[in-house]
Order: structure tokens, then sequence, then C-alpha cells
């Protein structure tokens, strides 16, 4: 399941339980027909109470749907991924290596830093 934190200038998806890759499709489609996605200058995906990501093994599946041009977000959006999820501890440095559209997500543990990051 995923769920919706609007904020005044962002959003936070709240991924919960078991959540595939369909999820996440299906939720960026939601998100982005919603009215206030045109003005957002943050987006936090939250996989701190997610149980299983149910995606192939080496990750592809996980990579290709938190890719930032599946919700044709613009450059300066920032992106941060709050996680301790095994998966994202297995691809290391993924973001480092996918280039420059990549420039503005970044992987957290907790939910203070990546607002820290947010806010600099």
């Amino acid at each position: 399941m995923i769920l919706y934190q609007w904020e005044p200038k962002g959003l936070v998806r709240r991924h919960v339980g078991a959540v595939s890759a369909q999820d996440i499709s299906d939720s960026d489609s939601s998100v982005a027909s919603d009215p206030r996605f045109s003005g957002i200058d943050y987006l936090i995906e939250d996989f701190r109470r997610c149980s299983n990501l149910l995606t192939p093994e080496d990750g592809e599946g996980l990579l290709a749907a938190l890719a930032p041009g599946r919700l044709s977000l613009p450059a300066f959006v920032q992106h941060a991924v709050v996680t301790t999820y095994p998966l994202f501890q297995k691809l290391g440095g993924w973001l480092d290596r996918l280039g420059p559209d990549y420039r503005n997500v970044r992987r957290f543990h907790f939910m203070a830093d990546a607002r820290d990051w947010l806010a600099s």
C-alpha cells in the first residue's frame, strides 16, 4: 500500500507493507494526474514501513519503478528515498552510477536527514 502526504511544497509517499513495482506505477499515475503535482519542489519516498518490495532480486524492477523520468520530474525537484530496506543496501551506490538524470536523488536512513537535505 502507498499512502500520500501532500505538503505545501512537496509530496511524501509512504510505502507500507508489501509493495510491488506495479503499485508504484499505479501510484505514479495517480500522483501525476493530481493538480498539486505540478507545483512540487520535492518528493520523498518513505520505505521505512515497507515489509516487502516485490521486485526482481537484481533490483532492475526497483530501479525502473523509482526512476525520476517515470514521473517526468523537472530537474529541480529533489527526490529523497528514505529506507533501510535490504535491497537498497545490496544495490550499494546505485544512485551514483545512474548518471545525470539522478543528480537530485539521494538515499537516507532517517527522515530527519532527508528533510535536512531538502532544506539545504
